[in-house]
């Protein structure tokens, strides 16, 4: 005779199924960094409002965002691999940041000054450790 109850294959099944999600939302998680910095001027005063793009170049997947109050942003989960990061804001130089690494569960940290001014693009290339800085004419 059967008790009221919830028979045990169908907890086992559950328990399965809830085991397959969390596994492929882990391994989704596994292989994403995050990308995030601050954005100051010349004088190292913040600057709010400054449109921030992500684009991979091998991929042409780009994300966007906007710096807060504190000058800062945020890419949470971005997929691993090379990256470029561009700021941009009325009345400065925009800023374009070489292609630098993204590594899975690691924050990649991509600080950005921007000069007043809107006639130069600055290019930041990373090289190793050390930093070098173009500026190329528009």
């Amino acid at each position: 005779m059967r008790k009221n109850g919830v028979p045990g294959y169908f907890l086992l099944s559950l328990l399965v199924v809830i085991t397959f999600f969390l596994h492929a939302a882990w391994a989704q998680v596994a292989n994403t960094g995050t990308v995030l910095g601050t954005v100051a001027d010349s004088t190292g005063a913040v600057v709010p409002r400054v449109s921030i793009t992500l684009r991979n170049p091998e991929s042409n997947l780009t994300y966007k965002t906007v710096t807060d109050q504190s000058g800062e942003f945020r890419f949470l989960t971005v997929p691993a691999g090379p990256y470029e990061l561009t700021a941009e804001k009325q009345g400065f130089t925009k800023v374009l940041h070489s292609v630098f690494a993204v590594h899975a569960a690691e924050p990649a940290r991509v600080d950005v000054v921007l000069k007043v001014g809107a006639v130069s693009v600055f290019l930041v290339q990373r090289a190793s450790r050390c930093r070098e800085v173009h500026r190329l004419a528009t």
